[in-house]
Formats: C-alpha cells, structure tokens, sequence
C-alpha cells in the first residue's frame, strides 16, 4: 500500500516525498519534479485520503510499486530478521583464572 512506503499520513507526507525525489539521483531518476509529482507524488497522497475511491488507491498503490522498483537499488534495506540473526549470534567465552602475584 501507498502507506508501506511512507509511513503513517501526516502533514509532512508531501515533503516527504519531495526529499525522496531529491535523494534519488537529484530528480534524474525518477524524473523533473513536475513529472514526479504528477506520476508518484499526487497519486500517492490521494490514495491516503481517508476518503479515497478504490480507484484511487489502486492507482496510488501502482505509483508506490513502481517507484519502489525504481529506487530500491539505491537504498540499504536492513530486514529485521537479518538485524536480529547477528545480533543473537550465539558467543563464546573464554574464563581465564589469574592469582594474585606475590610481590
């Protein structure tokens, strides 16, 4: 969903957006802005609406998947089950015994 992408709505959403293009190639990539926001941003923030058709937001889900495809070799995605893997790595220890020397 359109929602997936950015979180959830809030006024900053368009900003949002607007840096995304930014980030991404400096408007190559996805476009001049008038064509960013006429192909991604608009469709992506009306399907949001809580008044949206379901025209609407399949039209809005179709900008969201099609930017995604764009983009997503441009950014890191770090999934949770990967993250926790190596952070519950099983750990060895080593417990080394010393006495005091005798000075």
């Amino acid at each position: 969903s359109p929602s997936s992408l950015l979180g959830p709505s809030s006024p900053e959403s368009g900003p949002a957006i607007n840096t995304l293009n930014g980030q991404t190639c400096h408007g190559r990539l996805l476009g001049p802005l008038p064509h960013f926001k006429n192909n991604y941003e608009t469709p992506i923030l009306l399907s949001r609406d809580r008044n949206a058709t379901p025209e609407t937001i399949q039209k809005g889900a179709r900008a969201v998947s099609s930017m995604t495809t764009m983009i997503s070799p441009f950014f890191l995605r770090r999934e949770k089950a990967v993250v926790f893997r190596r952070l519950s790595a099983p750990r060895k220890s080593l417990l080394l015994r010393a006495s005091p020397s005798k000075s």
